[in-house]
């Protein structure tokens, strides 16, 4: 009886707050993924599909970085960001077009409640562009991020995801949606 009331912990461990398993992150001790806004054939290992959003995120991840590509639903603004169920507190990369209109990808750090602002100083490298009539956005993260979290194998980690349907430099997401991930343990060729 023991054991199973252990397993039976250890699973509820493991589960998001909406019930659902974290999402494996790909690890690969191959070439790194280039952020120049083209998700080529093969370039992630790791590929998920957000039901309630409809943004699909490709992935993976080597000893020192995240590598992400997001391809929007909508044509405006898209983030995802890490170590927070909500933007308080949440290291998050932002694909926005700016005055001029060109697209750039910008490290923000979550505050209350639908708030954020451009983090002090940057991590993330990335691009951004309008593809197919869709925001896409691709960046590297290290996998220490500013606000002290680490995407590890050991522990999942909390991540959200927003998009706006077609405002491009701000306002109210058009859909969010929140999850959990967790890296694959050790390193593939």
């Amino acid at each position: 009886m023991r054991h199973l009331i252990v397993l039976l912990l250890l699973a509820a461990a493991a589960l998001a707050a909406d019930g659902a398993p974290p999402i494996i992150v790909p690890r690969s001790a191959g070439p790194a993924p280039v952020a120049d806004g083209v998700i080529g054939q093969g370039e992630y290992r790791g590929l998920y599909v957000d039901a309630r959003t409809g943004i699909t995120v490709h992935w993976q991840a080597d000893s020192a970085a995240l590598y992400c590509a997001l391809r929007s639903p909508g044509k405006g603004w898209l983030a995802i960001g890490f170590g927070s169920t909500g933007m308080k507190g949440a290291v998050m990369a932002f694909a926005l077009a700016g005055p001029d209109g060109a697209w750039v990808v910008e490290e923000h750090a979550g505050k209350a409640f639908y708030r954020h602002a451009r983090a002090d100083s940057s991590r993330l490298a990335g691009s951004a562009a309008l593809s197919d009539g869709r925001t896409m956005m691709e960046f590297s993260l290290p996998l220490r991020l500013a606000n002290g979290a680490v995407i590890s194998a050991a522990a999942p980690l909390p991540f959200i995801l927003a998009y706006h349907k077609d405002r491009a430099g701000g306002g109210k997401h058009s859909k969010r949606s929140s999850g959990t991930m967790v890296l694959e343990a050790g390193a593939r060729p």
